[in-house]
């Protein structure tokens, strides 16, 4: 059963419904090196870390899931390193501000295998959190220019 996330999530949400938060972390933590590939409890455990002020944890994870899938050779490379940088940038908005995540979408706009959701998500973060219409529109043009013929 070590190798279904759906065990391993489900017992850390069983052990924060018991108010032991250090109890979850260590069952992500123990989870993630049984499954370091896998971003469902990835995206779990960095929610859990944050929610419990462990700010870096959470980073690290997600620093290592971008590592992880840019060596991935997998048909679908593109929609999954677009959903750790989308998650992500959501992460150090909340965390850091939105300097913090507009530094990581040009970070992230040096990739080349993205998908357009990147632009729509940093261009819906920007208009409707950010309230900065201009900079939204901007970034929607950018994402129309580089996926112009998709």
């Amino acid at each position: 059963l070590q190798f279904y996330p759906e065990i391993w999530y489900d017992f850390s949400m069983f052990e924060a419904s018991g108010n032991d938060p250090m109890s979850a972390e260590a069952v992500f933590d123990r989870a993630l090196s049984t499954l370091p590939y896998c971003m469902l409890l990835s995206f779990a455990a960095c929610d859990t870390y944050e929610r419990h002020g462990n700010f870096n944890k959470a980073r690290n994870i997600y620093e290592g899931l971008l590592k992880t899938v840019a060596k991935d050779e997998s048909p679908n490379k593109g929609e999954r390193l677009t959903s750790v940088y989308v998650q992500y940038q959501r992460f150090l908005r909340r965390v850091d501000g939105i300097n913090a995540a507009r530094q990581l979408f040009k970070r992230a706009r040096m990739h080349g295998n993205l998908s357009y959701k990147m632009y729509v998500a940093s261009a819906e973060m920007e208009y409707r959190v950010n309230k900065e219409e201009e900079v939204a529109f901007r970034i929607f043009e950018l994402g129309l220019n580089k996926y112009k013929n998709n």
